[in-house]
């Protein structure tokens, strides 16, 4: 009896032992199991980071390729085209600005020449002029006869007649007699800043200044004539602002311009400083020789000078030395 019930209570210990060791084989597995699951998981969202890194360097790489391979170029191109075309456009403006200018200087002096010619007509008297029908036929002659060696050229082309003419040798001109100290400071200073290549809208203001100022500012001009050198580009451009000054100033009266370095345009355009310095020194100071030379009211000058008794005005041509 007493081994039936120890028997009995052997079994009930043992299943008892049983089920825990079954219970933690199968929690040791789903924990293996989940373990597993878990792992799995883990290296499933891993991939999509690298992903989203790698599609962004492709994307930046492909901005910077096109950004700096293909756009910079194509804008520097066109930067270029633009520029080139901007270039040419001003070329084409100075172009057509130096041919109109030629040609109203040509028509302002074949009119100056007829007015002096009809002038000396119904004076009776001789006035030494430009002749443009003598100076063709000149040039028709020359280009019949046989072709000439080139030291052989028009003399007032040669290096001693230029060299004869030196600008710097003509006299410092005084003020205006009306004029101030201080006006004449400022003439002289805005006749420097017309001829200033730099100076760029104060030389513009400058000219202004001086043809509003007109009479009183042309010896500051002729002193400023003096000074530049007609040899060189940069010389007869400032040259020529100066000679339109004075045209605008004498009412159209001028005695030409060439746009050129050639020894003959040196020439000319030195003999038309000279001729300049000669009418100021001649008139300058004559209300009634002025009056006449720049086609005012001759009769308001005879009467504003004082007893009525001004020098007799000499001719208005002042291109006998051409």
């Amino acid at each position: 009896m007493r081994s039936a019930a120890e028997s009995a209570a052997s079994k009930v210990k043992s299943g008892a032992a049983a089920k825990p060791a079954a219970r933690k084989g199968k929690d040791e597995e789903g924990s293996g199991e989940k373990r597993e699951r878990h792992h799995f998981e883990h290296k499933k969202k891993s991939m999509a980071p690298a992903m989203i890194g790698l599609g962004g360097l492709l994307l930046f790489g492909g901005a910077a390729y096109w950004y700096f391979g293909i756009k910079l170029p194509a804008d520097d191109k066109v930067k270029q085209e633009l520029e080139a075309a901007a270039t040419a456009k001003r070329l084409a403006q100075v172009a057509e600005q130096a041919a109109k200018d030629k040609a109203e200087m040509d028509a302002a002096n074949a009119k100056h020449i007829g007015d002096l010619a009809g002038a000396a007509a119904q004076k009776g008297e001789d006035v030494a002029i430009p002749d443009a029908a003598e100076a063709t036929d000149k040039t028709a002659k020359e280009a019949s006869a046989p072709s000439k060696k080139p030291e052989a050229s028009h003399d007032s082309g040669s290096d001693k007649a230029i060299e004869e003419i030196d600008l710097l040798a003509l006299p410092v001109l005084p003020k205006y007699s009306k004029s101030t100290d201080e006006e004449w400071d400022k003439y002289q200073a805005d006749a420097k800043l017309l001829t200033d290549p730099a100076s760029g809208a104060a030389g513009n203001r400058a000219g202004k200044r001086i043809e509003e100022a007109g009479r009183a500012a042309v010896p500051a001009l002729l002193n400023q004539f003096r000074t530049i050198n007609p040899a060189v580009e940069d010389g007869f451009r400032a040259g020529d602002l100066i000679q339109k000054m004075l045209e605008r100033i004498c009412k159209g009266m001028n005695y030409g311009w060439k746009y050129s370095t050639e020894p003959k345009d040196v020439y000319y355009n030195k003999k038309a400083i000279q001729n300049w310095f000669k009418r100021w020194q001649d008139i300058g100071e004559d209300d009634v020789a002025w009056a006449k030379f720049t086609k005012q009211d001759v009769k308001k000058a005879e009467a504003d000078t004082e007893g009525g008794d001004a020098p007799a005005a000499k001719p208005a041509s002042g291109l006998d030395d051409f």
